[in-house]
């Protein structure tokens, strides 16, 4: 069953990549290894999950466990899914108290407010400091309306299938906003899965001058799923017959203003914040009928990271351009709960309780230069300083050259690195305090071949990634 109005003005806007750099680009003006998915490319796969999406992706692969319910993560160019950072509307989603290292969990992220998808490959440190080991990728949700729209969704299915979407935007005088609320369920479709979640999404923008401009995006999302723990074996494997419940509130919005002058200098400004609280009760994993692999446990955690980030920019010519910034990063994170140990001859009521805070500042640069009309050079390097760990330094360097006027050749190389998360370190059982950032290096060459309208688009890209000082449970330990 589907039910539908919508009324709405066509707008087009130009295309700018602003993921991966100081600096927005034009897609074909980038050195780096990119896929942008609009609007028009989103709209016949008719997505009900950010999944649907990213499988239309080259070097970007997914996975969902126990249908609907289950945990949903990204693996780009094969890398570990806590190493690509996720963000909507530059927001980054993150969390750093998970027992995944810090992965996000897509089966969460409400589709219907996403414009436009970014996705970027290869270590970003270079920008983002101790994230995006593998790359980035970045939802980016309808702007502003500057006029009047307004849409109603309902749609209804098997296994009690129900969803409902109200969507409303406007101007009013220098100020645009996008609103959106909606309510999605699955009832079982597996076995003792379920799948509930509301959300609502603001767009704001304030112009009072075509020179300088506000805006104000942000999200909050309350979900209660249900579904065989991660690596238990699904319903066809699992051993113990008990599903875990997962209740997650998340609540992230980012300002960002921007002001420019005829002359070629230009500020930013991006203040971000993340909440997130979850409440996990898991039954445990089997490994034979009579002991457990993993005990049971119940816990809630809180995680909290509060970001600044200035960009200057000075374009000096139309060939020459040259960022500087600095970015401050706090976390925070705590867990309280318990675990059932006594299958292995310990407390019933373990706790698993942690609290822990970190600090992180970097300042960046970035140079783009344009040689010959046809060259493009790119380079960045970032210095970041954290409590507890020695600095760092991740540079980066791309180049893209036209062969003629629909072929590219380009290539890039840059380092990475990751914090230890907060679990990891803080965990009063298996974490470890001494733990050392994990590391990364990348480079990638690559072919690009696109017709003049860009309807038709061709790459063909080798890369090499290497990581180091990787951070795993060794069970021989325990």
């Amino acid at each position: 069953m589907l039910v539908q109005a919508e009324e709405s003005p066509v707008t087009t806007l130009d295309t700018m990549i602003v993921t991966g750099s100081a600096q927005p680009t034009q897609p074909h003006q980038s050195t780096q290894s990119i896929t942008t998915l609009n609007a028009e490319q989103i709209a016949p796969l008719q997505p009900n999950r950010v999944t649907t999406i990213l499988q239309q992706v080259p070097g970007l692969h997914t996975d969902e466990m126990s249908g609907r319910s289950g945990t949903s993560s990204v693996y780009l160019r094969g890398a570990d899914p806590n190493f690509t950072l996720i963000m909507l509307d530059g927001v980054p989603m993150n969390d750093s108290t998970n027992q995944r290292g810090g992965s996000v969990d897509l089966s969460t992220i409400p589709i219907d407010r996403i414009d436009r998808v970014e996705i970027v490959r290869g270590p970003l440190s270079a920008f983002y400091g101790a994230e995006a080991m593998a790359g980035a990728i970045n939802f980016i949700t309808k702007s502003a309306s500057t006029g009047p729209s307004f849409r109603l969704l309902g749609e209804g299915g098997r296994f009690d299938y129900v969803k409902g979407l109200v969507q409303t935007g406007g101007s009013l005088g220098p100020l645009s906003a996008n609103l959106s609320l909606s309510h999605t369920q699955n009832g079982e479709q597996i076995e003792k899965d379920s799948f509930l979640m509301d959300s609502a999404g603001w767009n704001f923008s304030l112009q009072t001058d075509p020179s300088f401009d506000i805006q104000l995006n942000g999200q909050y999302t309350d979900s209660t799923v249900r579904s065989f723990p991660e690596g238990s074996g699904g319903s066809e494997l699992a051993l113990l017959r008990e599903t875990e419940r997962r209740k997650t509130q998340e609540f992230l919005t980012g300002l960002s203003s921007s002001f420019h002058t005829p002359s070629g200098w230009q500020q930013q400004i991006f203040l971000s914040v993340t909440r997130r609280l979850q409440d996990v009760s898991n039954p445990g994993i089997l490994a034979t009928p009579t002991t457990f692999a993993l005990p049971p446990a119940d816990f809630e955690t809180l995680y909290t990271r509060f970001q600044a980030r200035m960009t200057t920019t000075w374009t000096i010519s139309p060939k020459l351009k040259v960022s500087l910034g600095e970015q401050l990063t706090h976390e925070r994170g705590k867990r309280n709960g318990t675990q059932d140990l006594s299958s292995f001859g310990g407390s019933s009521t373990q706790p698993d309780d942690f609290a822990i805070q970190r600090t992180l500042g970097g300042i960046f640069a970035e140079l783009t230069s344009v040689w010959w009309q046809k060259l493009t050079l790119n380079s960045g390097v970032r210095a970041d300083i954290s409590q507890g760990f020695q600095p760092k330094m991740s540079p980066r360097i791309g180049a893209k050259y036209q062969l003629v006027s629909s072929i590219q050749i380009r290539g890039g190389y840059g380092r990475g690195f990751k914090l230890p998360s907060l679990s990891s370190l803080g965990d009063p059982l298996i974490g470890n305090p001494s733990l050392q950032p994990e590391t990364s290096v990348g480079w990638d060459l690559g072919l690009d071949y696109h017709t003049f309208n860009e309807r038709f688009t061709a790459t063909v890209e080798y890369f090499h990634n290497r990581f180091r000082n990787l951070i795993d449970l060794d069970p021989d330990l325990l």
